[in-house]
């Protein structure tokens, strides 16, 4: 009988235990008035595209050939960055075309502390120069 009533306990512990974090998960998923909130992919997307003129200035001062950049924001992806045992930051990336040709590719990066972090206009960088499509072969935009 001791054993019963112990399990017992066990099973009311956990449906409780269950209750609360389907409340807690609920709470984060939908704001105060009832909205559903951003996932951080789209607050990431939000901040970029705001940014958007910034990020076009900073390629445009590195590659002045470069006259307009067409971001493809469907291209947004988050990795982690390894130093081979463990992943020690993030890097947010997106990329998209230039100077309204159809074979060229650019991009641009953002470092993260963590996949969730808000991107910061002031840690950008380019990790790989804009290539453009030549008879099958992606060579350097100069």
């Amino acid at each position: 009988m001791k054993k019963k009533n112990w399990l017992m306990m066990i099973g009311i512990i956990c449906l409780i235990g269950g209750g609360v974090m389907v409340s807690q998960w609920q709470s984060e998923q939908f704001s105060l008035n009832g909205t559903i909130q951003n996932s951080p992919k789209e607050k990431q997307l939000e901040y970029l595209k705001a940014h958007e003129q910034e990020m076009f200035e900073y390629v445009h001062k590195r590659f002045p050939k470069i006259e307009s950049v067409q971001w493809d924001w469907s291209t947004l992806r988050v990795g982690g960055v390894s130093n081979g045992l463990f992943i020690t930051s993030y890097n947010l990336a997106i990329r998209g075309k230039f100077n309204h040709i159809e074979d060229t590719w650019i991009g641009i990066d953002f470092h993260l502390e963590k996949e969730t972090d808000m991107p910061n206009i002031d840690k950008k960088g380019m990790n790989h120069d804009p290539s453009i499509l030549k008879e099958g072969i992606w060579i350097p935009y100069e």
